[in-house]
C-alpha cells in the first residue's frame, strides 16, 4: 500500500513582490513550475511505495506548468531540511522514479525543470519556500502555478498590476504598489482560466485590460 509521511515534502510557489517597481523578468523558456502538493496545487502529490529487492518507488503528478518537460529528484536527512542533494537530475520526463532504499530517515523533493531552470522545491510546514539545493541540477527560476494557470487559460500575466480592476497601468506609475495579476480583455482579447471572471472597471471601456477574479 502506498504511504505518505513527513519524509515526503511537496510544493507550491510563493512569489515575493516589492512595491514601487516591476519585478525582474526572466525568459519564459527558462521558468519552471511546481508539482502537486495534495492541497492548493491540484493533482497527484508525491507518493512513496516499497517495491521488491529493497527498492522504493516515488511517483507524482505533472508540473502545473505544461512547458516543464522533466524533473529533478533530491534527498536529504530528515530533520536537516537544507541537506537535500540530487539523486537524479532527470527522470527522462517520467513522473516516477525507482531508487534503492537508503536505510536512513530521509525526505524527498521532486522539482520540475525546463531546459535551463528549476521550479519550486515546495514549502515547509510554515508555508515558507524551501531553499534550492547547494548542489542544484539547474539554476532556480520559478514560475508560479498561478501564472501557469493564467497563461494556460488564455490570460496575460503581470507581476505588477493594481489590486482591483482599474484602467490598467503597470509598475510604479499605478500608485497601488505591485500585485501579481492575471489580466484579461484588451485589444488582444485575453481570456480567463476556467472558474474565473474577467472584471473590467466601468470607466475603462471595452478594449482595456480587466483582472481575472
Amino acid at each position: 500500500m502506498k504511504q505518505t509521511g513527513r519524509i515526503i515534502s511537496l510544493f507550491f510557489t510563493v512569489t515575493f513582490l516589492t512595491t514601487g517597481a516591476a519585478a525582474p523578468q526572466t525568459a519564459d523558456s527558462a521558468l519552471a513550475g511546481a508539482v502537486p502538493d495534495g492541497g492548493a496545487r491540484p493533482g497527484s502529490p508525491l507518493m512513496l511505495a516499497p517495491t521488491s529487492g529493497g527498492m522504493i518507488e516515488l511517483s507524482w503528478g505533472h508540473s502545473c506548468d505544461d512547458d516543464d518537460g522533466d524533473y529533478s529528484v533530491y534527498a536529504g536527512i530528515l530533520g536537516n531540511y537544507t541537506s537535500h542533494v540530487p539523486v537524479a537530475c532527470t527522470t527522462g520526463g517520467a513522473t516516477s522514479l525507482t531508487l534503492a532504499a537508503t536505510g536512513q530517515s530521509v525526505y524527498y523533493l521532486v522539482v520540475p525543470h525546463s531546459d535551463s531552470g528549476e521550479g519550486s522545491y515546495g514549502v515547509d510546514s510554515l508555508g515558507k519556500e524551501r531553499p534550492a539545493s547547494a548542489q542544484a541540477c539547474f539554476p532556480q527560476q520559478v514560475k508560479s502555478c498561478e501564472r501557469a494557470r493564467c497563461e494556460r487559460g488564455g490570460g496575460h500575466w503581470t507581476d505588477c498590476g493594481p489590486p482591483q480592476p482599474a484602467c490598467f497601468c503597470e509598475g510604479a506609475l499605478c500608485g497601488f504598489g505591485c500585485f501579481p495579476q492575471c489580466l484579461c480583455n484588451g485589444f488582444a482579447g485575453f481570456t480567463c482560466p476556467a472558474g474565473l471572471t474577467c472584471n473590467v472597471a466601468d470607466q475603462c471601456g471595452a478594449d482595456l485590460f480587466g483582472i481575472c477574479q
